[in-house]
């Protein structure tokens, strides 16, 4: 019964949809979002966008990402990030800083994941964002994650994923409560579709579509694209036995370029042999 009320949430909510900006995410996590579903690697940045897929984490692993927002190097976005295995699931801790001198945004990230059984995962994280501007003073505000991921067959997946910012907190305009349904299909072994249904509060919701291909066997290729944004995104992702060299851009209809790079390295090499 249960798989039957996500395959049907999953295809005909996508219907429900009208222009909105994105949230305050770099552009290539946003892009990426239907294919965390998907996703059958480590990926360390899920930590910010779904921390129920911590659960599938058996190994440490760290990584740093720099993202220049629409070509302008004041907005240029740092990541970087930890996952600690724990038991049945694994702790994630993201740290993120964008912008110079006048205008500064800090975000940081604790997560943690782990699977309940039967293809069900779960996970919570909690966030703090702070913004300071040059002669205007500084702001903050810490909201909660909450995230399931469900397997409902073998070539289909399904997410749920709420953030929310506690009733009375002020300065909530650095970051709303967001609330998101995803689903992805597992077309064959070396191609997957997915699709996100994503709503912030106090706008309209948006539809992210994403195409994950894997052309060899090191190398990944994904195409995403907003319906109503108008944006669209190219990443590539090349495996070098314990490190992945993530090469990536999305193009914002009326903002512009954002171009960046990643370096992710992992106890072990996921590469079979």
């Amino acid at each position: 019964m249960i798989k039957r009320v996500f395959l049907f949430a999953g295809f005909f909510l996508t219907g429900w949809v009208s222009r909105c900006q994105s949230l305050v995410l770099p552009p290539a996590i946003l892009q990426s979002l239907p294919m965390v579903v998907a996703s059958d690697g480590p990926d360390i940045w899920t930590s910010s966008s779904q921390p129920a897929a911590l659960a599938g984490h058996n190994r440490w692993q760290a990584g740093v990402s720099g993202e220049q927002r629409f070509g302008m190097a004041a907005l240029t976005d740092y990541l970087g990030g930890v996952i600690v295995p724990a038991g049945n699931g694994s702790f994630a801790l993201q740290w993120r800083m964008q912008g110079r001198a006048l205008f500064n945004w800090q975000q940081t990230c604790l997560a943690y994941g782990r699977s309940l059984g039967r293809g069900i995962d779960v996970g919570a994280g909690f966030r703090y964002s702070r913004m300071r501007i040059q002669d205007h003073g500084r702001a903050g505000v810490a909201d909660v994650m909450l995230g399931m991921f469900f397997r409902l067959s073998e070539k289909v997946n399904s997410d749920i994923y709420v953030s929310y910012v506690p009733a009375g907190s002020e300065n909530t305009v650095l970051i709303r409560s967001v609330y998101r349904l995803g689903m992805a299909y597992k077309v064959t072994d070396e191609a997957a579709f997915g699709c996100v249904m994503q709503a912030v509060d106090g706008m309209k919701p948006d539809l992210l579509t994403a195409l994950d291909y894997c052309i060899k066997k090191h190398l990944r290729l994904r195409f995403s694209f907003s319906v109503l944004r108008g944006s669209w995104g190219l990443s590539m992702a090349w495996n070098m036995g314990a490190c992945r060299l993530d090469v990536f851009a999305s193009q914002h209809m009326r903002l512009g370029l954002s171009p960046g790079v990643a370096i992710t390295y992992q106890e072990k090499s996921t590469i079979e042999k």
